[in-house]
């Protein structure tokens, strides 16, 4: 029983690192978009 544990705990793990992933390259782009917009703002000032 203690490896099937173990098993579902590594498959999880890899699962949400997938989704991780997913999310910090989102936040990443929208990080750029924003950084965007700021040097546009402060180039018209």
């Amino acid at each position: 029983m203690g490896d099937k544990e173990e098993s579902s705990v590594v498959a999880l793990k890899g699962d949400d690192h997938g989704a991780l992933v997913c999310c910090v390259s989102i936040v990443a782009e929208e990080v750029q978009d924003l950084e965007k917009i700021f040097r546009e703002a402060i180039g018209t000032k």
